[in-house]
Formats: structure tokens, C-alpha cells, sequence
């Protein structure tokens, strides 16, 4: 699956500007090791780690629906990174059968853009990439917050890919 996921890839962000996101909050992770492949295969990348931002979780206060949001963290410029990208590759671990919560938080603070009607990466187009350890496909599950995610945003869904950490243990370590 990695070899297909990487020659189907390829092509389709040789040429464009990239932001890979990892979702892991460990630093040295096998999203890491992921993403450091890809930005070596794909000149225009630049990783972005989701764990770098303090991105506090959504506290329910509705202020959005007024046009703002209350919470004033790293959030904002976690947006602004990936919005001038012109694909995005979303790579996350499994935590519990579903996406970890620093990924999660980023996903319900989006809450803002949905109720603004706000598209802050309309164009951009953007694949899922998840890691896990079972030999149980996980991607049908995770994927549903992630694609809600990318709608909200504006960023078209190219599909997601589940990869078992073997395979990256195998091919790149």
C-alpha cells in the first residue's frame, strides 16, 4: 500500500506547493518519518506539525455564529499555513480506533469557518493518509471527521490511504 500510495501521490504534487501536516503529537513518530520522505520526494513541500501549535479545543460559546472566534491561540496560524498550500497531505496515527485529539481540536475549532460560511482553502485539493498498527482498516472511520474537515475548508477530497506501520518500518527505517 505505501509503494502505491507514494507512485499514486507523486504526480499529482511533483509540481505543486505542498503542505504535509502530521497529526502526531510525538515528535520522532512514524508520521514524522512519513512526512520526511515525502517532503525528500516532493520539491515544493514543507511539513507542518499539528503538535507545534497550541491549539486549545473548541469551547462551545457560539461567539463564531457572531463572527469570531473567543479563543486566541495557534489555531489561527495553523490555518494560515496550510491555506497557501495548493495540496495538502493530512498524515495521522490511530489513537483508540479514531484520530488523535490534537487533530480533533483542530477539526472542531473549524466550527468557526462552517458557521461564517467561510472556504479559507477553497482550491486547494487534499489526501488523508492513516497509520496504524492493526491489520484492521481503520480509514473508514477516521476519515469522516477528516473529510468534514477538508468540506469546511473548501479543500477537495482526492481519498484517503491506510497504512500499516509496518510498511513504513520496512521501506523507510
Amino acid at each position: 500500500m505505501l509503494k502505491r500510495f507514494l507512485k499514486e501521490i507523486s504526480p499529482r504534487t511533483s509540481e505543486k506547493k505542498t503542505a504535509i501536516v502530521t497529526a502526531s503529537p510525538r515528535k520522532s513518530g512514524r508520521c514524522s518519518i512519513l512526512a520526511k520522505e515525502l517532503k525528500k520526494q516532493i520539491p515544493k513541500s514543507f511539513i507542518i506539525k499539528i503538535a507545534d501549535y497550541k491549539i486549545s479545543p473548541c469551547k462551545s460559546c457560539l461567539k463564531c455564529s457572531g463572527g469570531s472566534c473567543s479563543i486566541k491561540d495557534g489555531f489561527q496560524n495553523f490555518i494560515k499555513k496550510i491555506t497557501r498550500a495548493e495540496t495538502l497531505i493530512l498524515i495521522s496515527p490511530v489513537y483508540f480506533s479514531s484520530i488523535p485529539a490534537q487533530l480533533k481540536a483542530v477539526i472542531d475549532r473549524s466550527q468557526f469557518f462552517w458557521e461564517n460560511r467561510m472556504k479559507p482553502a477553497k482550491g486547494l485539493s487534499g489526501r488523508f493518509v492513516l497509520i496504524g498498527d492493526e491489520k484492521k482498516n481503520y480509514l473508514r472511520c477516521c476519515s469522516i471527521p477528516v473529510r468534514a474537515f477538508f468540506n469546511t475548508l473548501g479543500i477537495k477530497y482526492g481519498g484517503g490511504f491506510y497504512l500499516r506501520s509496518c510498511e513504513i518500518d520496512k521501506k523507510i527505517l
